[in-house]
């Protein structure tokens, strides 16, 4: 890997790049910001509404909605044993912290603890074929990829952090 710009970012893709790395190296990061940012852009990779419109045709029941998937495992942190679901339900705390019910919830909320394991468990995975949403994969290779354990490591000690990491997530830690 080279220092070099790539030629195909425009220079703002350089500059938040350019900042992104200065917070790595001051360890500002997870706290704030660009915690929330890198685990945004993860999470909204999927195109959680098309898989949600698919499960609903293909499980022929109209009345699913995300909280039928969420809700079970923000209350059990168990995983779907379907890696789709748990893209799902990834995709689904998203909108539930940044836009809707969960806005005003704590960084030691069960749903953002949900979140944050929810990334551990995916941020390796690649989205399911059929379902990456628009610029999302894009923007999570050019600006976290190349960093992605560094980035997983310092999710992994929020835990630590706010003193709740889980006994039973042995595969996430």
């Amino acid at each position: 890997m080279t220092d070099q710009p790539d030629p195909s970012e425009d220079r703002d893709d350089r500059d938040d790049r350019d900042e992104q790395d200065r917070q790595f190296r001051e360890h500002a990061f997870p706290v704030g910001d660009l915690e929330r940012e890198v685990l945004d852009i993860c999470a909204l990779r999927v195109d959680g509404y098309r898989l949600m419109e698919d499960i609903i045709r293909e499980r022929r029941d109209p009345s699913l909605g995300f909280p039928e998937f969420v809700a079970p495992l923000v209350k059990t942190r168990v995983f779907h044993e379907d890696d789709k679901l748990n893209f799902l339900v990834f995709f689904g705390l998203q909108r539930s912290l940044g836009k809707w019910e969960g806005v005003y919830d704590g960084p030691d909320s069960d749903r953002h603890i949900a979140f944050r394991l929810l990334f551990l468990h995916l941020y390796r995975m690649p989205v399911p074929r059929g379902y990456e949403l628009d610029d999302y994969p894009r923007r999570w290779e050019a600006h976290f990829a190349h960093r992605a354990e560094e980035v997983a490591a310092l999710i992994r000690r929020t835990f630590t952090r706010l003193e709740q990491t889980p006994k039973d997530w042995e595969d996430v830690f």
